[in-house]
């Protein structure tokens, strides 16, 4: 509030569900600003290097690369969504409070738009009838159907480009012109 801000803009996708996921929520921010990361279970020593422990623990109880099983996956990520709404509905509301506008934008990330989505994964749909939220989907799919997404985007390790992130700049920009008009 030092700022004094007129306007928030935050931006989210479907990679925010995962950082919750492995990262954790709230409670990895210590109050003396330093942040504390999840431990993992004790094994995870062997999963790192031995390759057929590795293969045991995905074949026979079914973990990914990030030590969760597929239940505890599903169960986590319930869990996050619910945490991300209920933060994004606190920001929402602390904006509303100190009469600052406040726009949620959530985005597609260039893997989703290659695989053909034209909306936002079912658990952020949670939040798209709420006043503050843009969902661009629907404005990147359009701008992809006349550009090349490729030229747009490392395929390497899946994020924008320079160019790419202008692009979203500029579909941001025009999707909260419209959206303040209204």
């Amino acid at each position: 509030m030092t700022l004094k801000p007129k306007i928030v803009i935050e931006c989210i996708n479907s990679t925010d569900i995962n950082d919750v996921i492995w990262r954790g929520g709230n409670e990895r921010f210590n109050s003396d600003g330093t942040v504390s990361g999840k431990v993992g279970p004790n094994w995870e020593f062997f999963y790192c290097f031995l390759h057929v422990f590795r293969a045991f623990m995905k074949v026979f109880y079914k973990y990914n690369e990030h030590l969760l099983s597929e239940n505890n996956l599903l169960l986590n990520e319930k869990s996050a969504v619910s945490l991300i709404v209920s933060q994004l509905e606190q920001t929402a509301q602390f904006c509303l409070n100190h009469q600052i506008e406040y726009h949620l934008i959530i985005h597609p990330l260039p893997t989703e738009l290659i695989n053909g989505a034209t909306q936002p994964i079912e658990f952020i749909q949670q939040l798209n009838h709420r006043p503050y939220v843009t969902s661009l989907f629907t404005s990147f799919s359009n701008y992809y159907k006349k550009n090349d997404l490729l030229k747009e985007y490392w395929i390497v390790n899946k994020h924008f480009n320079s160019k790419g992130y202008l692009t979203m700049g500029n579909i941001i920009f025009n999707e909260i012109k419209l959206n303040s008009i209204k």
